[in-house]
């Protein structure tokens, strides 16, 4: 079972840092060879982190004249800038087998601001 209380950030791509095994791999073998195992292809009980993700949009629509709008948008993604850990390794054969090895660095803040003219 994952233990998050013992999770270290300061040691990700350590293979096998007792303070950092996110899955105890004691649990888990890789059957002989030309044999089949006895587990399902999925495991339900290891998860991942999950994530937190806030968005904020505001937007103003001024009327202009008669015909005419102008809306203002302001739209805010991952307002709150959280960093995410990036999967589990699930590779038997791998030194960094039931650790999380890195941030996944694809994920920042982002702001984007529009004009329209409604007509």
């Amino acid at each position: 079972m994952p233990n998050a209380s013992r999770f270290d950030v300061s040691t990700l791509s350590t293979p096998q840092t007792a303070a950092n095994r996110y899955v105890n791999t004691a649990l888990i073998q890789d059957p002989p060879r030309y044999t089949l195992g006895d587990a399902s292809l999925t495991t339900p009980q290891i998860r991942g982190f999950g994530f937190a993700n806030e968005d904020l949009g505001l937007h103003k629509t001024v009327p202009l004249r008669e015909r005419f709008q102008l809306q203002f948008r302001a739209e805010f993604l991952d307002l709150l800038n959280r960093h995410r850990f990036s999967a589990i390794d699930t590779n038997a054969a791998s030194p960094l087998f039931g650790q999380v090895s890195a941030l996944d660095a694809g994920f920042y803040r982002q702001t984007q601001l529009g004009v329209r003219l409604d007509f």
